[in-house]
């Protein structure tokens, strides 16, 4: 699988799942970055803007919702708003459901809402789902 994965997650444990999902699906350490807030995964993706940048466009973003700086709602609104990455799959992770909350996210254009701790299988599953990945 030649994707990038894009993390916005700032639960270290919780990041480290994502890594071990990332892996467990065949994507080298080079198809995944992990960043700490939504604040930096805007940057991340400004600075994919660059002809020189060497950073590679994300495939997909997966973005923890409550979040220092800029929650994962801001950010899948800015991702949907930017003529550059609006069709880029997100799903969004949440350690409490919340309706409301799925509702707004659905009504943006998020591509998967699930809840944290999510199994290995599960979050595997959801990734290959929003990334197009055939069974």
């Amino acid at each position: 699988m030649e994707k990038f994965v894009l993390f916005a997650e700032d639960d270290l444990i919780q990041a480290r799942v994502l890594s071990a999902v990332c892996k467990n699906l065949g994507l080298p350490a080079s198809g995944f970055r992990i960043v700490s807030s939504g604040a930096e995964a805007i940057t991340y993706f400004k600075q994919t803007q660059s002809s020189e940048s060497p950073l590679r466009k994300p495939d997909i973003v997966i973005t923890d919702l409550k979040m220092p700086e800029v929650d994962g709602l801001d950010l899948l609104k800015w991702i949907r708003e930017s003529a550059d990455f609006k069709d880029t799959p997100v799903v969004i992770l949440t350690g409490a459901f919340d309706p409301g909350m799925k509702k707004m996210a659905d009504a943006l254009g998020c591509d998967g809402f699930f809840e944290k701790p999510a199994g290995l299988a599960k979050m595997g599953e959801i990734i290959k789902k929003a990334l197009g990945v055939r069974p």
